[in-house]
């Protein structure tokens, strides 16, 4: 998978978990928020434990499925992977964890902040037990932002924009070469500049390439990740 740039949103990220920070990340569509946060995953793996879960989903359906990944003791000491909202919501804020850095809860897709949702995230955050990672959409509303801040103080905000020319040359040169495409420089450097550093203009740009070069009876391309 080509992932490329962001290195100093990358850096800010790790450094404000380790500072024991919440992050949320923000940017346009097709920014590559998500991709980035997966990549941080990836690289700091053998530090702590990333779980992912889909915040446009209502409280009782992210519960759930944080119970399923977390699967935290009941009193009688039987592991618990689904339980009724509010049981699972207490076993969640309660449940004790290995010793070590805390997990990181990344809440994607985080579109709307109901007041169910928003006192949810302050149930689990009560005890300090978890780091949040949130990625927002562009179109969360000024005062939703402003009440997850408020929930998730201390926060880094880390903003995505256009990726830098030089990162588009990279990935399209990264590309041509793991694919053996044979494309000529200049002609990557087009491609490009006729992106602007959008991820995703970026990743459909690679993607027609590909079948471009597969012809019309080729197999189906190897997915190009968002850079």
């Amino acid at each position: 998978m080509c992932f490329v740039g962001r290195q100093k949103e990358m850096q800010k990220l790790a450094c404000a978990l380790e500072q024991g920070r919440h992050v949320i990340v923000s940017g346009a569509y097709g920014s590559g928020r998500t991709r980035m946060v997966h990549q941080a995953a990836a690289d700091l793996s053998g530090e702590r434990r990333f779980v992912f879960t889909d915040f446009s989903k209502t409280p009782g359906e992210v519960c759930g499925s944080l119970l399923a990944d977390f699967r935290p003791k009941a009193p009688s000491g039987r592991p618990v992977r689904s339980a009724h909202y509010r049981t699972g919501r207490n076993l969640l804020a309660g449940m004790q964890l290995p010793e070590g850095p805390q997990p990181v809860i990344v809440l994607d897709n985080l579109g709307r902040l109901s007041r169910q949702k928003l006192s949810f995230l302050r149930d689990l955050n009560m005890e300090h037990r978890y780091l949040f990672i949130a990625i927002v959409e562009s179109f969360l509303t000024e005062r939703s932002l402003f009440l997850l801040r408020a929930c998730l103080f201390p926060c880094a905000t880390i903003a995505l924009g256009h990726l830098p020319l030089r990162d588009a040359c990279n990935y399209f040169q990264r590309l041509a070469a793991r694919h053996g495409l044979g494309v000529a420089r200049d002609d990557l450097l087009a491609l490009a500049k006729m992106t602007g550093g959008y991820p995703l203009g970026m990743k459909e740009t690679a993607e027609r390439l590909l079948r471009r070069s597969k012809g019309p009876s080729g197999s189906s391309p190897e997915e190009v990740s968002l850079p």
